[in-house]
């Protein structure tokens, strides 16, 4: 009974108790709905200011006429508003797989930035009896040494402390973002990377997450009529745009988000998260003339917002300004012209015998008075806008594996030997070293035995020409003539030359370029390092010191140091390397080694020293014999011999070669011209004429004297047309041996004769010989001259056109 009173009680306690704090909280509601709900309703609707930063647009990029070739364009992009985001995983989920699938139902799931390096595939598995999936990285057919960093780094990122592998991973981070069995694997993963996303940017809520560029407009209406997208907001975007797509794409470069020399650009105000910069080319070469993003061309608006962050009032407002407009000396008429016949002609070539390994070419067209490049054409090419908004990186590894390089330009970035278009450089040293006179005649019997019998060069034709003097050396681009005076003159002199014409450097231009260089003592030994590491390695292999049971390691640091010997290295060091560091020819020795061979340590001391340190690292006379008709270690770029011939054709100026013309602002003035910048050769006009009389004679002379005619005679003088006269040198240098088919074809010339106005060079790997060069060339000569006229009688009829 006690207890039963006890209960009854608490019980009547308990009631009142709540009955007591149900009444607090209706008095406290009426309070703030009530007697003062107005008071709070204006606290929630009160303003507060804010500023926010304005960017204006980056500058156009234009070709020399005032063609468009980078642009802005606008796009619609969606993004995700973390503030409006549901808070629960799974209803971010929901909302993240509606969106996905809008965008699959309207075909644009390539516009979605997914882009983690989790993939999967389907392997049929023979215990199921049917495809399982499985999942991988990315970089899996990188190096071990490669994917350890880049695993260190998805790690790091992600947050995952423990290395796992693929399958294990995505299992951890499906279960991390709670996603129901019913959600495809497919799904899944682009549900993670935009999860992941949001998680990179957890420190910047107040940002939004762009999580698709680059939609339709029916695409975007299909997103905005939705009703289960909270978070999911359309904006409209600035983009770049390159309208003319792959023409001059190498010059041109793109532009990506801010990935290194991070504090420099956030000291000059780029706002590291979403500013775009030039990565490469012009786009990057100007960078500081075609942004917006530095902090003297940003504005900003200051306005108030209310409680959902929407700008109710505009306080004050500074308008951001544009970036500059660069003006390239890019003809892209030309351009494109010149990029279409070098295609069509390298697809024509590649289906003949001679020439089936053809894939690729480069041409230049540079105007020899003043350094600008008219066009740079390279096959095969690319077009930036894969790059824009963004290019994923299965698709950039498919191109960096691309055996043609199709982000490399030939015409600037990679070097040949030019074969005998070096011709006239060594000629024209001849004579101001006083080496050979222009009359001169050396004799041409074939081969070239002055330093020997034994594997002694030979002058190209199946005969001999005879008595050759410049004129017709050149004519007929006789090798012994060009042996014999390049060993007089010798690779110091040649050097020497090289450096005032420009040919052991870059030719000046504004983006990145690969250096032209002709060979030296200094340089023998680093141009043969890969040589000399392989035949010290064959060598070893051949007496039996190593096997393939032999550690690699050990393999590599004994081949790498007997490498780095210098070429005057005595038998007894050699011999304390092989013996006393590695034991090899002891009983003690090394797997595979031959055991107190004492006869066989001598033998593989002198090949080392005397058939791979001596010829590998000392310059032979040989090799300045070579030299002088532009094989042995002379290599040049498209642009270099371009240059160089262009200094010939302008009276001995070395000029700086330039892609920007001027810079405009955005009133349209000129605020910076690129100067006319060139260096004197001082080599005398009469040797000069000399030389260009010798390349006249290449294009024009069809006479049999002095041993036949010129190399193009037979169809430069009747097909070139406007009556232009054209002087060039033919070059056909040899790369793989005795075959042909590897050969790499030159030509290069300048027109018109008499008033050079254009230089022209082709340069086609694996082309068989020159004639598949300068066939090309005739044609970009025509089509140049016809633009040239056709413009000259458009301006003489505007010039007298009625008013």
């Amino acid at each position: 009974m006690e207890s039963e009173k006890k209960i009854n009680i608490r019980s009547v306690i308990l009631f009142f108790l709540l009955l007591a704090f149900g009444g607090f909280l209706i008095v406290r509601l009426f309070n703030l709905t009530v007697t003062n709900g107005d008071y709070y309703y204006g606290l929630s609707s009160s303003k507060k200011t804010v500023s926010r930063v304005l960017t204006g647009n980056r500058g156009e990029i234009l070709d020399r006429n005032g063609v468009v070739l980078a642009e802005n364009t606008y796009s619609y992009s969606v993004q995700l508003n973390l503030q409006t985001l549901p808070s629960k995983s799974k209803d971010v989920n929901n909302v993240l797989l509606s969106f996905i699938h809008i965008l699959d139902d309207m075909d644009e799931a390539d516009t979605l930035l997914t882009d983690i390096p989790l993939k999967v595939r389907y392997v049929y598995s023979e215990a199921t009896g049917k495809s399982e999936a499985e999942f991988y990285y990315t970089w899996e057919n990188l190096s071990e040494s490669a994917q350890a960093s880049k695993m260190s780094a998805w790690y790091r990122d992600i947050n995952v402390s423990k290395k796992v592998s693929a399958n294990e991973i995505y299992s951890q981070l499906r279960k991390r973002y709670a996603l129901s069995d019913d959600i495809s694997h497919e799904d899944a993963l682009r549900i993670i990377s935009l999860r992941l996303n949001v998680y990179f940017y957890r420190y910047k809520k107040h940002l939004p997450i762009t999580v698709a560029q680059d939609l339709s407009y029916e695409a975007i209406l299909a997103v905005e009529a939705a009703t289960d997208l909270d978070g999911i907001e359309v904006i409209i975007e600035n983009m770049r745009h390159y309208p003319q797509k792959d023409v001059a794409g190498h010059i041109l470069g793109y532009v990506g988000r801010i990935s290194d020399n991070v504090d420099i650009y956030k000291k000059a105000g780029y706002d590291i998260d979403n500013d775009l910069v030039g990565k490469i080319g012009l786009e990057k070469a100007a960078e500081e003339y075609l942004t917006a993003s530095t902090s003297d061309k940003k504005g900003y608006i200051l306005g108030e917002i209310d409680s959902l962050g929407s700008i109710t009032n505009i306080v004050e407002e500074v308008k951001p300004s544009d970036g500059y407009n660069v003006v390239s000396t890019i003809d892209s008429r030309l351009q494109s012209e010149v990029e279409d016949l070098l295609k069509e002609h390298i697809d024509k070539i590649s289906q003949s015998s001679n020439s089936p390994y053809a894939q690729k070419g480069a041409v230049v067209i540079l105007d020899p008075n003043n350094g600008e490049v008219l066009t740079m054409a390279n096959y095969p090419s690319y077009d930036p806008n894969i790059f824009i908004p963004y290019i994923t990186t299965e698709d950039y590894n498919a191109i960096l594996s691309d055996p043609l390089k199709p982000l490399t330009a030939l015409a600037f970035q990679e070097r040949y030997a030019p074969g005998s278009t070096f011709k006239p450089f060594v000629g024209l040293v001849a004579l101001m070293e006083n080496e050979v006179k222009i009359n001169e005649e050396i004799y041409c019997h074939r081969r070239f035995t002055k330093y020997g019998t034994e594997n002694a060069p030979a002058c190209w034709v199946s005969n001999y020409h005879g008595w050759e003097n410049l004129y017709n050396a050149l004519k007929h681009s006789c090798d012994m003539y060009f042996y014999e005076v390049a060993s007089r003159i010798g690779i110091d002199d040649l050097n020497k030359w090289a450096d005032i014409f420009g040919l052991n450097s870059t030719t000046g231009l504004e983006i990145e370029e690969t250096s032209s260089f002709i060979g030296s003592r200094e340089r023998k030994s680093i141009d043969e390092y890969a040589n000399i590491k392989y035949e010290i390695r064959y060598y070893l292999n051949e007496a039996g010191c190593i096997t393939d049971e032999t550690d690699s390691a050990l393999i590599s640091e004994l081949v790498n140091e007997l490498s780095a010997l210098p070429a005057n290295t005595s038998q007894s060091t050699v011999r304390n390397i092989l013996v006393n560091k590695y034991g090899l020819f002891t009983d003690s020795g090394i797997p595979g080694s031959n055991v107190s061979d004492t006869k066989g340590l001598q033998e593989m001391v002198e090949t080392i020293i005397y058939d791979v340190l001596v010829p590998r690292k000392n310059w032979m006379p040989g090799d300045t014999v070579r030299t002088g008709i532009g094989q042995a270690y002379v290599q040049l770029t498209p642009i270099g011999l371009a240059r160089y011939t262009a200094t010939i054709a302008n009276g001995g100026k070395v000029m700086d070669c330039h892609l920007i013309k001027h810079i405009t602002d955005n009133e349209g003035n000129i605020i910076y011209e690129t100067p006319v910048t060139y260096t004197e050769t001082g080599v005398y006009e009469t040797y000069l004429n000399a030389v260009k009389q010798g390349m006249w004679a290449v294009c024009n002379d069809k006479s049999y004297s002095g041993g036949g005619n010129g190399s193009v005679s037979s169809t430069f003088p009747s097909q070139v047309k406007w009556g232009v006269t054209v002087a060039g040198k033919t070059g056909t240098a040899q790369t793989v041996g005795t075959d042909k088919k590897y050969n790499t074809a030159w030509f290069t010339c300048f027109a018109p004769y008499d008033n050079p106005e254009v230089v022209i060079s082709v340069m086609l790997p694996n082309a068989y010989n020159s004639s598949n060069a300068s066939s090309l060339a005739l044609k970009i000569i025509n089509l140049y001259f016809d633009y040239q006229n056709e413009d000259a009688a458009t301006d003489t009829v505007a010039d007298y056109a009625m008013p």
